[in-house]
């Protein structure tokens, strides 16, 4: 594909392009050229992954049949994200993808694996990751391109502040609980080391060296559709693990059928290529 060509999420097949309006909201200055929505994604903690110590547990009680008994949540909670509708391709971290989606569901299935523990996220496009994993991590530095993305991706992660577990007056560096930071995977790791004073908005500092040598989780969603980038993402991934902590990755891809015409068929080209790189 081109980078002139227009995309849509099945996420958004069915969102209705309305900007969620709210009296001393600011403004963020993004391409007027695309139409934005706001969604709420609502999820619960699955009570399988609940216990009065915070470790996971499976439920075992069974009912007069043998079959299992479900304890389901009656309340539950939303995430508020800012978004766009279709994009060209080179805007796409605007949208919402499905493998995000994956990617907060297994979070929210495996609480007790995150809980108290800092993480990074690359490609974090408008927040939807980053806002899950606050929801149960002490930091979230979340990383992307591009200034109509990273503000976007700000302005979600502040409607968002009332679900974070911890709070950022609590920590003894005051350190936000989630950061939007500006990541190059092209620049990377020259951008890594620059640790310095910031000339622009999302530029990583040097207060930030604390996030990438104590993170033991990186997380990434739905940043597998270009084998250059892919490349660029790994070399980065390889640099971030040898920073500090030991870390693990959690990849989350969406297969995507891409068809190539001039050979009358279709192929899943770019998880080939992923494949090949793992």
């Amino acid at each position: 594909m081109k980078n002139d060509e227009t995309v849509l999420s099945d996420v958004s097949l069915y969102t209705e392009p309305a900007i969620h309006e709210k009296e001393g909201d600011t403004t963020v200055h993004v391409s007027t050229s695309y139409k934005f929505a706001s969604s709420r994604f609502t999820f619960s903690t699955p009570s399988f992954c609940e216990s009065e110590n915070g470790a996971s547990k499976t439920l075992t009680e069974t009912d007069e049949d043998g079959d299992f008994i479900l304890k389901r949540k009656s309340d539950s909670n939303y995430i508020i994200i800012e978004h766009a509708m279709d994009t060209r391709l080179k805007d796409v971290g605007l949208q919402v993808w499905q493998g995000s989606l994956l990617l907060c569901d297994f979070i929210l299935h495996n609480r007790s694996i995150f809980d108290g523990s800092v993480a990074i996220e690359l490609g974090g496009g408008v927040g939807l990751v980053a806002i899950t994993m606050a929801t149960v991590a002490r930091h979230v530095m979340t990383t992307d391109i591009g200034d109509d993305v990273l503000a976007l991706c700000e302005r979600s992660i502040n409607l968002n502040q009332h679900l974070y577990k911890y709070n950022s007056s609590n920590d003894e560096d005051k350190q936000d609980v989630v950061v939007v930071r500006e990541l190059n995977w092209l620049q990377c790791p020259l951008e890594l080391f620059k640790l310095c004073e910031p000339k622009k908005e999302f530029d990583i500092v040097a207060s930030d060296k604390k996030l990438l040598e104590t993170s033991e989780t990186l997380l990434a969603a739905d940043v597998i559709y270009d084998d250059n980038l892919t490349d660029a993402f790994f070399s980065t991934v390889n640099h971030l693990m040898s920073i500090g902590k030991p870390k693990t990755l959690y990849l989350a891809v969406e297969k995507r059928l891409v068809l190539y015409s001039y050979r009358s068929r279709s192929l899943l080209h770019a998880i080939s290529h992923l494949c090949e790189k793992v």
